[in-house]
């Protein structure tokens, strides 16, 4: 297994798009921070493109640092993705109070 640190964001996914792209039989990806920007595109696109060819793609987001939602990848889920998210949370009615008179 080969380590590569990348001081440059922009190569790092351009070299995460061309690992998906090689990908044969699975894709597991982990972000904390993916948003629907240009790279999260590239991305998204990527991985719903290694689905399309028969690779077993999963992805799990963190609900807090991430601004997708799961619409964002529809077309990954549809082609055999799957996506998760972990540290959900949710609010119960009555867990925000307004403590001011």
């Amino acid at each position: 297994m080969n380590t590569e640190v990348f001081s440059d964001a922009t190569k790092m996914y351009f070299r995460m798009v061309r690992d998906i792209a090689a990908a044969k039989h699975l894709v597991y990806l982990e972000f904390y921070i993916l948003a629907p920007d240009t790279y999260g595109r590239m991305i998204r696109n990527a991985l719903t493109d290694a689905a399309k060819r028969g690779v077993e793609v999963k992805v799990l987001l963190d609900a807090w640092g991430t601004d997708v939602d799961a619409g964002f990848f529809r077309e990954l889920v549809r082609y055999g993705g799957q996506l998760r998210y972990f540290k959900r949370f949710y609010l119960s009615p009555g867990v925000i109070r307004h403590h001011h008179r």
